[in-house]
């Protein structure tokens, strides 16, 4: 026969516990879409402003003339405008010889730096480990690891100074206006001054 005592605890383990008005409102799946908000509103947020430039180009024209070093701001169907430390010069097209396109700033010359750098902090950490483990030759270890470096700069050296940039020769129209500001032309109602040069 069970006691009264047990079927009180018996029948109030059977009722259910009450449970707060908002629990179960914030399940997994909305916690999830919660953050992912959030990101996508401070990304949008903090996202900076870029601006809009045309590609640094060296203009070599025919004859004595000098040549012409800026961003390339416009380019129509006679004419293009190169932007220098100064002012704006306008070309005639026809007149151009050769247009060399900056595409990247990974030349020769950094290229090499980068080599130098690279080989020089690995073969110090390198020898100063060797040095640690009381190993013998560690000298040698830093001068193979520059060697290294330098050969592996030297080797690439030609190939991130060719494709730094882009060579055209008698170029048309067509084939500057991808690398160009306004490739459209010049645009009505703009003079030179109302171009500043971007930070």
């Amino acid at each position: 026969m069970r006691h009264p005592a047990q079927d009180a605890i018996a029948t109030a383990g059977s009722c259910p516990w009450p449970r707060h008005p908002a629990a179960g409102r914030f399940g997994p799946q909305r916690l999830v879409a919660a953050v992912v908000a959030f990101l996508m509103v401070t990304a949008c947020a903090s996202t900076p402003k870029v601006q809009i430039v045309g590609r640094t180009v060296t203009v070599e024209p025919d004859g004595p003339g000098r040549k012409v070093k800026g961003e390339l701001l416009a380019v129509g169907p006679e004419r293009l405008w190169v932007r220098g430390p100064e002012d704006v010069t306008e070309i005639s097209l026809p007149t151009v010889r050769e247009v060399s396109v900056k595409r990247h700033s990974w030349d020769a010359h950094r290229a090499g730096m980068w080599s130098l750098i690279g080989g020089l902090g690995t073969g110090v950490a390198l020898t100063a480990a060797c040095g640690a483990a009381e190993a013998d030759n560690c000298g040698a270890v830093g001068l193979v690891t520059l060697g290294a470096w330098a050969l592996l700069g030297l080797l690439a050296a030609p190939f991130m100074e060719s494709s730094s940039r882009n060579e055209l020769s008698r170029p048309t129209a067509e084939e500057l206006r991808p690398f160009a500001r306004f490739p459209q032309g010049w645009p009505e109602g703009v003079t030179p001054g109302d171009l500043t040069r971007p930070e």
